[in-house]
């Protein structure tokens, strides 16, 4: 029996339910940090505030259609397996970003390239950082919850924390805010398929028995229920980034909803309203103070 056929025509995305569980234990995730850490390579520092546009390229099957854009952008912050479909394509990213635990994240960075700057969080696998050994990384953190920074406190003072989601697209509106930018153009954010969920090989494509029907006006898309909730974080993460003008190019399920949203008035209302639990999206780890000991 085919999947019922979810419409978001009316109904806005923030009604869907789904909770989308991290990729790994905090065990594992505790241990990747900690070996990320001692390997030594310099942090990520905040950028300098810029007007300039910024290309955030994501690896849906839309970018196959619109990565010719791209030549407008100076600077341009892939994810995934953006970077080798960019690669392949004659086009340099600025900035790389990784962020997922999983060892299988290595194979999108198993061609590096020598003009790439490599933005790893220290989440990242122990594989990820040697498919990268020799080339120019720098390190970030991952926070998931408030609580994070207390229970594990593994991060080192001064060293950037980034929140955004559960996916490094997400994150990558984020790290586009970090390094100055506010022009935030993303390209193959599309949370639906087109012959699959991504524009070359990906060892967690959802299998087809997995694909949800999702109906925005006349066109129905295939998306996932991850992806899906994907495209439900993407609203609330522009609500915490209330200085960064973002453009989506192509088509597919995210630009869908944004269409609907913003021309139906009691849906844009309803999300500008959430504007009241906006929450600041990146955060330092500052030194303790010292307290004096007892004379």
């Amino acid at each position: 029996m085919p999947p019922e056929v979810l419409d978001f025509t009316s109904l806005p995305i923030e009604t869907f339910q789904h909770e989308a569980n991290y990729a790994a234990t905090m065990e594992e995730h505790a241990a990747n940090v900690q070996a990320a850490i001692a390997l030594g390579y310099p942090s990520l520092e905040r950028g300098t505030s810029t007007t300039e546009p910024i290309a955030v390229v994501c690896s849906g099957p839309s970018l196959k259609h619109t990565y010719r854009e791209l030549k407008h952008f100076d600077c341009i912050l892939s994810c995934s397996g953006a970077h080798q479909f960019l690669l392949d394509h004659g086009i340099v990213p600025t900035w790389h970003m990784e962020g997922d635990p999983r060892a299988h994240k290595a194979v999108f960075v198993k061609h590096p390239h020598r003009r790439v700057q490599y933005l790893l969080a220290s989440s990242c696998h122990p594989k990820v950082f040697q498919a990268l050994k020799g080339y120019q990384i720098k390190v970030w953190h991952v926070l998931s919850n408030a609580q994070d920074l207390v229970t594990l406190g593994h991060y080192p003072p001064g060293q950037w924390v980034l929140t955004g989601g559960t996916n490094v697209g997400m994150r990558a509106m984020v790290m586009a805010r970090l390094l100055g930018y506010t022009d935030v153009h993303i390209f193959g954010m599309d949370c639906s398929a087109g012959e699959t969920f991504h524009t070359g090989y990906h060892p967690n494509d959802p299998p087809k028995l997995a694909w949800v029907p999702v109906r925005v006006g006349e066109t129905v898309y295939q998306s996932s229920t991850l992806f899906i909730s994907y495209a439900k974080q993407f609203f609330h993460e522009c609500l915490q980034l209330p200085d960064v003008e973002v453009t989506l190019h192509g088509d597919g399920l995210l630009q869908a909803l944004t269409r609907q949203k913003l021309s139906d008035p009691v849906q844009l209302q309803a999300w500008l309203d959430e504007r009241r639990n906006v929450v600041n999206t990146t955060i330092a780890v500052v030194e303790r103070p010292k307290v004096p000991k007892s004379p």
